[in-house]
């Protein structure tokens, strides 16, 4: 048998193969669609009405952040983020990132300290870390729909300009200036 044969035959079967698999039987024997194998759920859905790469200047020139990078961790995993990562010159840095992180999964969450809960522009809010990061970096995730806006801060103690701040502090300030920016409804 030549190539083309095999191949011509292996298509025929690979399209009878398909379209049978889509059937089952249904309660009378009569074929019935199969329902989709993925469906959307709202753990793939991210938050909208932010954009962590696009920030008011007046908190680019009033926290001197450069420098922005894409931190696009649109995974196959249950938790998705998209936003940027920001750096201050001789100071911290920042992923400023809308995603699928609700505030139940952070107080579920046993790996994380909740330093605070309380409410940012009429939204909940929780400020967390991990133990043994403690003093270096620390995230705070403001509520919205299908999850939160999340800000990460990564701060070290020898840092010219932020090395005296908590980091915790910093993702709150930075919170207070941002969470007021997010859509309506959102």
């Amino acid at each position: 048998m030549d190539r083309g044969a095999v191949v011509r035959i292996l298509v025929v079967g690979g399209a009878i193969s398909t379209f049978l698999g889509g059937c089952s039987s249904g309660s009378e024997g009569d074929a019935q669609p199969s329902p989709p194998a993925a469906t959307t759920t709202q753990e793939s859905v991210l938050p909208t009405g932010f954009d962590g790469c696009s920030l008011p200047q007046s908190v680019i020139d009033a926290e001197e952040l450069r420098n922005p990078k894409k931190d696009d961790r649109w995974t196959t995993g249950r938790n998705k983020w998209l936003g940027c990562g920001w750096i201050q010159r001789g100071g911290y840095n920042a992923s400023i990132t809308v995603s699928t992180i609700t505030m139940q999964q952070i107080k579920a969450n046993p790996e994380v300290v909740i330093r605070e809960e309380s409410q940012i522009a009429g939204r909940p809010t929780i400020i967390h870390y991990k133990p043994a990061q403690d003093g270096l970096s620390c995230e705070i995730n403001v509520e919205m729909k299908n999850g939160s806006m999340e800000i990460s801060i990564g701060n070290r103690p020898n840092r010219e300009k932020s090395g005296h701040r908590h980091p915790c502090d910093i993702a709150k300030d930075l919170a207070n200036m941002l969470a007021p920016t997010i859509q309506a409804g959102s």
